[in-house]
């Protein structure tokens, strides 16, 4: 899979801005060890983000 979205370069040019966006699907397991705490779940979504 990540073979096919690294060679999906159609159009996208060396001086062109580029996009990426970040989907995290939490599983039911995952929610309830967050708890009802949107801070925990921001703070979990930034450590994903800077791997």
């Amino acid at each position: 899979m990540g073979y096919l979205i690294d060679t999906n370069v159609k159009g996208l040019q060396a001086n062109k801005a580029k996009f990426y966006s970040l989907v995290l699907s939490l599983s039911a397991d995952e929610l309830a060890h967050f708890g009802n705490s949107e801070a925990s779940r921001k703070r979990y979504t930034r450590e994903v983000m800077e791997r």
